[in-house]
């Protein structure tokens, strides 16, 4: 009498083979969507700032998210030393854990730099940092405007202080 139906090593072995060929279809379309480094760049961007906030709740202590114009790197720093002066500077080290350092493309250039309202990216050709800070009770108001310069496309990346995390409008914001 024949057998009817599949055996369980047979079916295991179609599921294992159906998944793994969605991964690799997945993978293809996201190589091939155009927007994929823009979304990524948002994405590493959100982790970043979600780690200084999660590190801020749990420390009680201020966080800097530090934007390196010159070596296009974005990376978190904690307060180790707080100004003895008023209006002095704190010293910060980059934080330990989490997500603490991302480079964005070499094509993507700041070109508008909003903190609290303040456009703290004027004269940028001349900067060389451009910073925010974090705390356990929130952050300031910050937006920031990036042009691709191979393509023109552009991102206005606004923070959300409630979530803490940069929503991607596609184009220039201003406070």
């Amino acid at each position: 009498m024949p057998k009817l139906g599949f055996s369980l090593v047979e079916l295991i072995l179609v599921i294992a083979l159906v998944g793994a060929m969605m991964i690799f279809v997945t993978r293809f379309f996201w190589l091939r969507d155009p927007d994929a480094p823009r979304k990524q760049f948002v994405v590493d961007l959100n982790g970043l700032v979600q780690s200084c906030w999660s590190d801020a709740l749990e420390t009680g202590k201020l966080h800097r998210v530090y934007f390196d114009l010159k070596k296009k790197q974005i990376r978190a720093e904690i307060e180790v030393e707080k100004s003895k002066k008023e209006g002095g500077e704190s010293k910060f080290n980059i934080q330990q854990g989490g997500k603490s350092l991302i480079t964005w493309p070499s094509n993507y250039v700041i070109k508008d730099f909003f903190v609290s309202d303040q456009n703290e990216s004027k004269n940028i050709d001349k900067l060389e940092s451009i910073f925010f800070y974090i705390t356990s009770d929130g952050t300031q108001d910050v937006i920031i405007n990036v042009a691709n310069e191979e393509d023109g496309m552009t991102m206005g990346l606004v923070l959300n202080p409630f979530a803490m995390q940069f929503k991607d409008y596609g184009n220039f914001k201003k406070p």
